[in-house]
């Protein structure tokens, strides 16, 4: 990997806690290639996206409840732990289209251990802590939820992914994919949450066009109208490399 330049921190130390991570991802990056490492990239990404959502909506709730103009969470000399339930109410960040973030996983708790020895393991925890929560394809953790946007890349092919765990659920809508591919258990679950004017785009195996037998005939059902596809683009092998 190319060496980062130094640039000068600024006054709440970003940059430098910008250089620690780059430091970590140097060593979590080992012996692994340049046309897989961006997986730990963009891991790193996502994770800074979740926290900088959680973070605004964090404050919001803090500042509300302590607000007189604010008559849906006011409570007039409201205790401290009345404060942080509120701020840490689960529901408050879905009914907001936000990832509640686990305290450990949290971008600021990686900040302020940031000259720890073991920030690489740190991360690592994080990065389970959200896929844990976010393990929302056999059992889902957010069924009211309906999002403007979706963009993913979903594992490709999945086998014996436990279909059984899914059977009757109400994002089949166009039927039950085999437990031998859960390529249209993703599409699927993507389309049931969107909003009635959301957009999804998403990467899946070239096979998932022309697959025949129970995806087949998932397919054919106006699959791809319910939402109004725009396009479909068919890549070479590695184009996303």
């Amino acid at each position: 990997m190319a060496k980062k330049k130094n640039v000068a921190k600024n006054g709440n130390g970003d940059l430098e806690f910008a250089d620690r991570l780059w430091a970590a991802a140097n060593r979590l990056r080992g012996t692994v290639e340049a046309a897989e490492y961006k997986h730990i990239i963009l891991g790193l990404l996502f994770l800074k996206y979740l926290s900088d959502a959680f973070e605004n909506r964090h404050k919001f709730l803090l500042r509300a409840v302590n607000d007189p103009a604010n008559t849906e969470y006011y409570v007039k000399e409201a205790p401290a732990e009345y404060i942080a339930s509120v701020a840490e109410d689960k529901d408050e960040y879905l009914a907001a289209n936000v990832f509640w973030i686990p305290p450990r996983a949290r971008w600021s708790y990686l900040l302020a251990n940031a000259h720890q020895p073991n920030l690489g393991r740190l991360i690592d925890e994080a990065m389970a802590a959200i896929e844990l929560l976010g393990d929302t394809f056999t059992n889902d953790l957010h069924p009211d939820l309906r999002a403007d946007f979706v963009i993913t890349n979903p594992p490709f092919n999945m086998k014996e992914w436990g279909a059984d765990k899914v059977a009757g659920d109400i994002r089949l809508k166009f039927g039950q994919p085999p437990n031998t591919n859960a390529n249209y258990m993703w599409i699927q679950h993507f389309i049931h949450h969107l909003a009635p004017n959301g957009r999804a785009g998403f990467v899946m195996a070239n096979g998932s066009l022309s697959v025949g037998g129970t995806e087949g005939e998932i397919r054919k059902k106006d699959f791809w109208e319910e939402k109004g596809g725009d396009c479909r683009i068919t890549a070479a092998v590695d184009a996303l490399l």
